[in-house]
């Protein structure tokens, strides 16, 4: 059996029933450095736990283009359904109604207020994404007055962002 004990200067410790004492002179700041050990051992597990030092979810490369991760998460399915409609009628050189994002995002049963606010936020949440993306760039989502109504606006996506956007999505969605 064998037992450790440690005095001020002294290390005594049993091995096999036979005791053992060797004189050591221990450094004074011994229990500041066991103190620091401690507390940057506790620091290091919080920043684990809290994400201090969390990496980033977004990895851009010198074409701007976001990690295969990030891009199922960036938008949720409405920005989404709404990106693809955007895209499909921009490429096809139509400009996209109010009616038609009402319907893709399913707000028709709605109150016209409501539509509009939803149809704002959603609107916005998407080009603040782009914008957090490419800093440089305007707004993805274009507006202009309708040709047939004046009150109102279609939107579309400008012809040259539309690779950007597209390298945004997830592939699944580009297609």
């Amino acid at each position: 059996m064998s037992r450790l004990a440690l005095h001020s200067h002294k290390l005594s410790f049993t091995l096999n029933n036979e005791r053992f004492d060797l004189e050591a002179e221990l450094p004074k700041n011994l229990r500041a450095i066991g103190l620091l050990i401690v507390l940057g051992v506790s620091l290091w597990l919080l920043s684990r736990k809290y994400g201090v030092y969390r990496k980033t979810d977004v990895s851009l490369t010198s074409e701007r283009k976001l990690s295969t991760s990030i891009n199922t998460k960036l938008f949720d399915e409405q920005e989404l359904s709404l990106l693809h409609l955007l895209i499909h009628n921009t490429e096809s050189g139509r400009l996209t109604s109010i009616e038609e994002i009402n319907k893709v995002l399913g707000l028709i049963k709605r109150n016209p207020e409501i539509q509009k606010k939803q149809r704002s936020d959603i609107m916005t949440g998407i080009n603040q994404k782009y914008n957090f993306v490419y800093p440089n760039k305007q707004a993805i989502i274009l507006k202009q007055r309708s040709s047939d109504d004046g009150r109102s606006f279609d939107y579309f996506i400008a012809f040259e962002d539309l690779q950007s956007i597209k390298s945004l999505l997830p592939i699944e969605a580009v297609q």
